[in-house]
C-alpha cells in the first residue's frame, strides 16, 4: 500500500483509531492455505513426497525474506507451535498439514486478528469473527488421501 494523501491519507495502523464504531465481522475458512497446495499437487509442481520439515523451511524461506536474519528465530517459533510432537522431518501428509496450518495463520488469520484488534483498541464493542470448517466437497480438485478439509 502506498499513502498517496487522497484515496489513502495515511498507513491503516493510524487509520485504525479513526474507524467508526460501527457493527464489523471478519471471518475465514479452516485450512485456507490448503487450495495452494492441493492446486501444486494437482498441477504436478510438488508431489506428497515432497513435504518434509526441509521442504517447508525452503518454502517459508522463499515466502518470508523479509524476515532476513530472523528467519530461523521464526521459523523455529512456529514449528514449535504447530508441529506435534514425535512428528518426523519425514512425514510427508504430517508436514503437509503443518505447512497448510502455518500459512493459514501467517496468511489469512493474523491478518484478520490484527483488524479484530484494532477495532477493540478502539473501543468497539460490535466485533463479531468466524471460522468456516464445514467440510464441502465443492471445489474439490485433488484428492489427497488421508486428508480431509
Amino acid at each position: 500500500m502506498v499513502q498517496d494523501n487522497y484515496f489513502l491519507p495515511d498507513v491503516p495502523r493510524n487509520l485504525a483509531s479513526k474507524r467508526p464504531n460501527i457493527p464489523v465481522m471478519y471471518g475465514n475458512c479452516r485450512d485456507e492455505w490448503s487450495y495452494f497446495d492441493l492446486s501444486f499437487l494437482r498441477d504436478g509442481l510438488t508431489k506428497l513426497s515432497d513435504y518434509s520439515k526441509g521442504f517447508f523451511e525452503l518454502f517459508f524461506g522463499t515466502m518470508a525474506s523479509y524476515l532476513a536474519s530472523r528467519e530461523f528465530d521464526v521459523v523455529g517459533m512456529l514449528e514449535g507451535v504447530y508441529t506435534p510432537f514425535g512428528t518426523s522431518d519425514n512425514d510427508h501428509l504430517a508436514w503437509f498439514k503443518i505447512q497448510n496450518d502455518i500459512f493459514t495463520s501467517t496468511g489469512f488469520t493474523g491478518f484478520i486478528t490484527r483488524e479484530i484488534d484494532w477495532h477493540l483498541l478502539n473501543g468497539n464493542k460490535q466485533v463479531y469473527a468466524y471460522e468456516i470448517t464445514y467440510e464441502s466437497q465443492i471445489g474439490r480438485f485433488y484428492e489427497l488421501p488421508g486428508w480431509t478439509l
